[in-house]
């Protein structure tokens, strides 16, 4: 795994068709053979923050290698957002109700 590089996204809050990246907090480094196989675990944050600074952790990826745990790092937000107002919380909820 790489720093900084992305491995997974999240929706924002009652927000459709927004989306903010998970980047890796920290690399994970492993030795490996000629011919490794190499698992990601993603877990996510079962229930986002209202709003999230770029840095946040939202979520954090396991690797293995060979069905062995080389190490983990959190995924954060690459970049921030805010709370969503009432009135975006109402839209959300109204066109959820349409879909």
């Amino acid at each position: 795994m790489v720093e900084g590089r992305r491995y997974a996204s999240v929706d924002v809050p009652y927000r459709r068709d927004e989306t903010v990246e998970l980047v890796a907090e920290g690399s994970v480094d492993g030795l490996v053979d000629a011919s490794p196989e190499v698992d990601r675990e993603v877990d996510l944050v079962e229930n986002l923050p209202d709003a999230a600074r770029a840095g946040t952790r939202l979520g954090e990826v396991v690797v293995e290698v060979d069905g062995k745990k080389v190490g983990e790092t959190s995924l954060i937000a690459k970049k921030g957002y805010e709370e969503a107002s009432l009135g975006q919380r109402v839209w959300y909820t109204v066109g959820g109700i349409f879909e």
